[in-house]
């Protein structure tokens, strides 16, 4: 796999440890 790849697929991990599945949008809108 590339490294851009592997960074994409941690960040996005990062987001949905931090926000859930829905990601930060929803999530601050349901706040």
């Amino acid at each position: 796999m590339n490294e851009a790849n592997v960074n994409v697929l941690n960040n996005t991990t990062n987001i949905v440890r931090r926000y859930g599945a829905r990601g930060p949008r929803n999530s601050l809108r349901s706040k």
